[in-house]
């Protein structure tokens, strides 16, 4: 995605290897993405909804995102529409920025959300990067 990792730097050679070489990108429907994070960060929807508050306003204050809204809806216990366009309106524009910077291959692979789905991919990239 970038070359860093937090406050950490990785070394030139090592994120140029990176970014020239054969990569996937797993296409997955937003619903299960959505899903997915409110799972894994279901926190921020109790006790530490004013940890998630503060960084929407360091959001809306760095970029011109609409902070407001994202507020409105957390304020609202909106959590879903919340992710799903936080999602699309800054992850998604962010990641297809660096993704379009590489110049290894980038293979596509879809994922419809099923187990079955989430089992083949898996078996394939094991295979694929062994």
């Amino acid at each position: 995605e970038s070359s860093s990792i937090g406050s950490c730097q990785i070394p030139g050679a090592i994120y140029k290897a990176l970014t020239q070489a054969e990569g996937t990108e797993l296409v997955v429907p937003l619903e299960q993405r959505v899903r997915w994070i409110r799972q894994q960060y279901s926190y921020f929807e109790g006790e530490c909804i004013e940890d998630l508050r503060a960084k929407i306003r360091q959001l809306k204050r760095s970029r011109s995102l609409p902070g407001d809204r994202w507020l409105q809806l957390v304020e609202e216990g909106d959590f879903g529409q919340f992710v799903s366009e936080v999602l699309v309106q800054y992850y998604d524009p962010l990641y297809r920025y660096t993704r379009d910077k590489r110049t290894g291959p980038l293979q596509l692979m879809e994922i419809d959300g099923s187990e079955e789905s989430y089992q083949t991919a898996a078996e394939v990239l094991v295979d694929r990067y062994r």
